[in-house]
C-alpha cells in the first residue's frame, strides 16, 4: 500500500512560529534607553534587521529537519516501489534545499548589515578608563589617573570591550617612558609598539591599528619586556574606529 506523502512543507511548523514570535516579543521588551540615543530611522532599521535575523534563525532548523524527514520519506517510498510518491517527496526535498540555501545566504548578509549599522553609531573616540580596568600586578594611583608597575612579570590591565563591531581600531596611548614596548591584545589579535622617549609629559601617541574580531571580549594592555619597562606610566587608552 503506497505511503501517503504528508502535506505541503511550505507552511512553518508551530515550533518555528513560536520561536520567532518569542524572539520578536523578547526584542520588543528590551530596555528602550539605547534606542533613545539613536536616530528614529536608524533605530527602526536596526530593529527590522534584528527581527529578521531572529526569524531566519528560527526557520532554518525547522527547514533542515523537514529536509531530512523528506529525504528519509523519499527513500522509504522508493523502497516500497511507490515511485510516484518518491518523485513527489524528491520535489519537496529539492524545494526545501533551495529555501535553505537562500536562508543560509541571507543570514550572514543580515549580520553584516547589522554590524555596518552599529559601526555608524560608534563615537569618534572610545575611551577606556583606568579605574574600570582589572589589574594584575599593576598599581593605579589614588586619583585613578596613572598606571605603573609594568616591570612586574605578568603585569597587565584588562578591560571589557563594549560590544564593538569587528574591524580595525586605531590605538591611542597616553604615557611617559624612557624605554619599553607595550602589547595590546583582544581575544584573537594583538598589536605591539615601542614606547619611544622622550615623553617628558604625558601625551597621546598612536600605536597603530588593532584588528578586533571579538567586540564583546576583553582588551589587555601589558609590557612586552617587563624588565625594560620600569619607567612606563600609562595615563589613558583610547580606540578610534579606523573606518567610518
Amino acid at each position: 500500500m503506497p505511503v501517503r506523502l504528508f502535506s505541503s512543507l511550505s507552511i512553518l511548523p508551530s515550533r518555528a512560529f513560536t520561536a520567532a514570535l518569542l524572539a520578536v516579543l523578547l526584542f520588543a521588551s528590551k530596555d528602550s534607553s539605547a534606542a533613545q540615543d539613536a536616530s528614529p530611522e536608524r533605530d527602526l532599521r536596526s530593529m527590522k534587521l534584528q527581527l529578521r535575523q531572529d526569524l531566519v534563525g528560527a526557520i532554518l532548523p525547522e527547514k533542515r529537519t523537514q529536509r531530512d524527514e523528506m529525504t528519509a520519506l523519499e527513500k522509504k517510498l522508493a523502497a516500497a516501489q511507490d515511485f510516484a510518491g518518491a518523485i513527489r517527496a524528491r520535489d519537496e526535498r529539492l524545494k526545501l534545499e533551495k529555501e535553505i540555501a537562500t536562508l543560509e545566504k541571507e543570514l550572514p548578509a543580515l549580520k553584516a548589515q547589522a554590524l555596518s549599522l552599529l559601526a555608524k553609531t560608534l563615537p569618534d573616540k572610545i575611551e577606556f578608563k583606568l579605574s574600570d580596568a582589572v589589574l594584575n600586578g599593576l598599581t593605579l594611583d589614588a586619583q585613578g589617573a596613572v598606571l605603573s608597575g609594568f616591570s612586574t612579570p605578568g603585569a597587565s590591565a584588562t578591560w571589557k570591550l563594549p560590544d564593538l563591531p569587528p574591524g580595525g581600531y586605531e590605538v591611542l596611548l597616553r604615557y611617559t617612558a624612557e624605554d619599553g614596548e607595550v602589547v595590546l591584545q583582544e581575544s584573537f589579535y594583538s598589536l605591539s609598539a615601542i614606547c619611544r622617549p622622550p615623553l617628558k609629559q604625558a601625551e597621546e601617541k598612536s600605536l597603530g591599528t588593532l584588528r578586533i574580531r571579538d567586540g564583546s571580549g576583553i582588551l589587555t594592555l601589558k609590557a612586552k619586556a617587563p624588565e625594560k619597562s620600569a619607567s612606563l606610566r600609562v595615563y589613558g587608552l583610547v580606540l578610534m574606529p579606523a573606518a567610518r
